[in-house]
This record gives structure tokens, sequence and C-alpha cells, in this order.
């Protein structure tokens, strides 16, 4: 696939990296790093309505437009889409590992923060949902640049 080549200087690209991640950081509360992979969804843990509402906001915040992009190939819909009724039903069974895991996680905090990190963010494969690109802070990055949304994969930004 061709990329596009975008000129742009450093400052702008710098300064629109810094916003993003300021922006992200405000509405995240999960400390993990934040780079230009981060992830919405797998790494800041926002999901359903949150990261419909967060890219609203950043929508009108950075006045980027997501106009004809088709969000659930990115983002998992509120309690997961089509498999939704189904780990609904699973729920009850997956309660007490949730406890458990959620108790393991505390425990290890006292010893290694990344440890416990790892422990907190793995899910259970079967709620895993693997047909889902995840938005990047990069994507959020390019988006803010060029005004609409668009993947940083897509995109060489030439310092210039």
């Amino acid at each position: 696939m061709k990329k596009d080549v975008v000129k742009v200087s450093f400052s702008e690209l710098r300064s629109a990296y810094e916003e993003v991640i300021s922006f992200v950081s405000y509405y995240s509360c999960m400390d993990v790093p934040h780079t230009q992979e981060t992830r919405l969804e797998k790494d800041l843990c926002f999901s359903g309505l949150d990261s419909f509402s967060l890219l609203e906001m950043f929508s009108k915040k950075f006045n980027v437009s997501f106009d004809g992009v088709d969000l659930d190939k990115y983002l998992m819909p509120e309690f997961g889409g089509s498999r939704g009724c189904f780990r609904l039903l699973l729920f009850p069974v997956f309660l007490p590992y949730a406890i458990v895991k959620y108790i393991i996680g505390l425990f290890v905090s006292l010893f290694s923060e990344k440890l416990s990190t790892h422990i907190r963010l793995y899910d259970i494969p079967i709620f895993r949902i693997a047909d889902r690109k995840d938005i990047s802070l990069g994507d959020l990055t390019t988006s803010v640049l060029l005004k609409k949304f668009t993947e940083r994969e897509n995109i060489v930004f030439v310092i210039g």
C-alpha cells in the first residue's frame, strides 16, 4: 500500500504529539507510558461509550473530522457488540476470576507495578476481539495534523 507523504515542521509535529498526550492523559486513569504506539482500548482501557465519548471530545477540541469512518472497525461497542449477549451470560461464571485477578493485581503492585499492569490488562481469550483495529495515539496525532481521522501507518512525515 502506498503511503501519503506529509511535509510538517518538527515544532508542529511535536506540538500535536504533546497536545494529544496531554488530552488523553487527562481522561485516562491508566498509569501506563503514553507513546505513539499506545492504544486506546488495549493499553488505556477505553471501551464502549467511553471510547466514543473520548473521540467526540477529541473531534471538538482539535477540529478533527471522523466523517465516513466506521468506528466499529476500531472500537468495541458497549457490551462487546455481537458477542455481548454471550459475554453477559458468562458473566456469573467469570466473576470469581475477575475478583481473584483484581486481588492478585493489588498484591503484586506492592512489589512490581509493571507486572501488576500486565495482570490487570490480561483478558480471557473468549473476551478478546481479534478483528478490530485499535486507535493509537499516533493515529490521533496524525489526525490532528491532517484535520481528519487518518491511521498513522498510512502516512510518512517529512520534516522540513
